[in-house]
């Protein structure tokens, strides 16, 4: 099954773009915004988390390091860490500058991430869904990009 086949099947028959269908609220599903809204969400992040009201205590919970074996998701079907809800950094997909990173991939291959150890907020999203569960070719060629601007190797 090519990718942007899965990708019609996720989303189903649900047109995304009736607004109606955005204003439902599905947790876990339908987060809605623009790129520079959601990098600006994850900057926040990044630069700690206090303008959000982030404890530093909160902060450490999501960037602590984590287990050395990372267990097969059961729903997601690959090898995966969560800290407080966020996707991290595992072998395979290692998205930012360290194992400190959180973020979360979205539907159709969009992806938003904070990098605290570069200070960067981080967000994609597009036009056309297609579905990658990391590594959407388009998304990744901004964010090696992004990292290759900013001099720093991704972890």
């Amino acid at each position: 099954m090519a990718p942007h086949d899965l990708g019609t099947q996720l989303a189903g028959y649900v047109d995304w773009n009736n607004r109606s269908n955005l204003e439902v609220e599905v947790p876990a599903g339908n987060g809605v915004g623009t790129a520079r809204a959601i990098a600006r969400a994850y900057s926040a992040f990044a630069e700690g988390g206090a303008e959000l009201g982030i404890t530093p205590d909160t902060m450490a919970r999501l960037t602590a390091p984590p287990p050395t074996a990372v267990a097969k998701d059961e729903v997601l079907g690959v090898p995966s860490y969560f800290a407080l809800g966020y996707l991290r950094p595992v072998p395979g997909f290692a998205f930012a500058s360290s194992a400190r990173a959180f973020g979360t991939p979205g539907v159709g291959g969009s992806f938003g991430f904070a990098d605290p150890d570069v200070r960067l907020g981080y967000a994609y999203v597009m036009n056309k869904m297609c579905y990658y569960l990391n590594d959407d070719p388009r998304e990744k060629a901004l964010r090696d990009a992004v990292y290759r601007a900013l001099r720093v190797t991704p972890y």
